[in-house]
């Protein structure tokens, strides 16, 4: 039997472009046992062609379609460089089936994603340090207008590309333009930053997307 962990977190706050608008909290965490350089125009997609009103699906097996198919293997992770980069072009890969623009590197934006690893306290270092609180909407530590997503999954049998994907997987079943998946497929945010930890059987990661 293979025994997976899978959980996601993602705090949602008001966020505008000039104006304040609401925005509805996403469920908050879910475990599961069992069984550089971007171009103006977003790559291809999945089948050759991207499509704006493309809802599903985005993955299968697992896995995202159309990245990475090739057969995977529990090896130690690489470096942290290349897991971001890794991450970032999962995540664009995603954006561009909806013919959304590649969201670019952001070392400042890389910076706090660290930090909020290293607190190991959920959406917690972010609320406390870079939400204004006054307004009600992220302002990450001076990087920008931002929202998080929160995610990791590891099992037996994974590797460390299955904490990556699976979790980017669940969070692509949520309805469009809510919750995780509002993040990943909005227009409003140009830059990512990410903190990953992984191991030969998964991943825990902080995704900061900023505008």
């Amino acid at each position: 039997m293979h025994l997976r962990f899978l959980s996601l977190s993602l705090f949602i706050f008001m966020i505008s472009c000039g104006n304040d608008s609401n925005r509805k909290d996403a469920p908050a965490d879910r475990d599961k046992s069992e069984n550089p350089d971007a171009n103006e125009d977003p790559p291809d997609a999945v089948q050759g062609t991207c499509d704006a009103n493309f809802l599903a699906p985005f993955c299968k097996d697992d896995r995202i379609l159309g990245f990475d198919e090739g057969q995977w293997k529990s090896e130690a992770p690489p470096s942290l460089a290349e897991l971001r980069q890794y991450s970032l072009k999962a995540v664009n890969h995603i954006r561009a089936r909806t013919c959304l623009a590649p969201l670019k590197p952001d070392d400042r934006l890389h910076a706090i994603a660290e930090q909020a690893l290293q607190a190991n306290s959920g959406h917690g270092y972010f609320i406390k340090n870079c939400m204004n609180r006054e307004r009600s909407y992220g302002k990450n530590c001076e990087a920008g207008w931002t929202q998080e997503n929160i995610g990791s999954a590891s099992g037996t049998g994974w590797t460390w590309k299955h904490g990556i994907h699976v979790p980017l997987c669940e969070m692509m079943k949520e309805g469009k333009g809510v919750g995780h998946r509002a993040n990943i497929e909005s227009a409003e945010w140009k830059r990512l930053g990410v903190g990953i930890k992984a191991d030969a059987n998964g991943a825990f990661w902080f995704h900061e997307f900023g505008d």
